[in-house]
């Protein structure tokens, strides 16, 4: 069983919990042709406090 799949394992029969932090980090740029879109979603997270899509 790979790394990964240890870990999840793991966390599986962990207590489920919220942290309200983010847990996975992108870099965002405007090569990426889905750029555009992306960043709409992340205006839209801004000013409802909600992501869109």
């Amino acid at each position: 069983m790979s790394a990964d799949r240890n870990v999840f394992e793991w966390l599986r029969h962990r207590p489920v919990g919220r942290t309200d932090r983010a847990t996975v980090y992108y870099t965002l740029t405007k090569t990426d042709g889905m750029y555009p879109i992306r960043m709409r979603w992340v205006a839209g997270a801004l000013t409802s406090g909600v992501p869109s899509g």
